[in-house]
């Protein structure tokens, strides 16, 4: 039986959640590979780790009509799993898009009231492929708080408008540095030591639940050449 160790980054309250996860075989105990050379004798340990990065639309929990709180439903499109050599093509993407947040006239105020240049922002506008399943869009827009102040920053999305979420300058920020910062061999490897190499098992927690085939619609377009 597979099973997933799973460590918490950073958690964007609301918005967004970031994780590191690696999977393993329980039935095959721990992720180390012992090879015996029938030359010397000696034994070459080799440890396969493949974890995930995995980036998560927070949604807040639902009153149902007995008046308790309940999970949002589930939607798939909300979690954007990205492989070790997808997650730096993400990051790049967010530092160019952070850098564009500069963009003379991208914003400006008509009336007392902040607007974005929507020509500027189509130009500035982020659209990429993440594996084969995933497509992300990042644009500038003026995010209304619960206070209805204006502030600038971004949506995104993640397919289509289902799996949408505003990310405020700070909330960017925060998001990219802690991606640019996050060392993933080093909390890839303590878990391994931790919760896998030393345990039979991973204990506690509930059985996966098994989902179908991912096959997604995006509504994104395309930037123009």
């Amino acid at each position: 039986m597979k099973k997933q160790v799973k460590y918490r980054v950073l958690t964007i309250p609301g918005k967004l959640s970031l994780d590191v996860k690696i999977s393993f075989d329980s039935t095959r105990g721990n992720l180390d590979s012992d090879y015996t050379s029938p030359v010397d004798g000696n034994v070459y340990t080799t440890v396969n780790i493949f974890p995930l990065v995995l980036l998560s639309i927070v949604r807040s929990s639902e009153i149902d009509d007995t008046g308790n709180r309940q999970k949002a439903p589930y939607n798939q499109n909300d979690n954007l799993g990205m492989t070790r050599w997808q997650f730096p093509m993400f990051v790049s993407e967010l530092g160019m898009m952070w850098d564009a947040m500069r963009t003379p006239d991208l914003y400006s105020y008509v009336d007392k009231q902040l607007v974005v240049n929507d020509e500027l922002a189509e130009s500035v506008r982020r659209v990429f492929l993440v594996g084969r399943n995933m497509v992300v869009e990042m644009v500038p827009v003026v995010i209304v708080q619960p206070d209805d102040s204006r502030v600038e920053g971004i949506r995104l999305k993640f397919n289509n408008e289902q799996s949408v979420v505003p990310l405020t300058l700070n909330d960017i920020e925060c998001l990219l540095l802690t991606m640019r910062s996050l060392d993933i061999d080093s909390v890839c490897l303590a878990l391994h030591v931790n919760y896998i190499r030393d345990r039979e098992q991973v204990s506690g927690g509930t059985e996966p639940t098994v989902v179908g085939p991912f096959h997604p619609t995006t509504d994104i377009k395309p930037k123009e050449s």
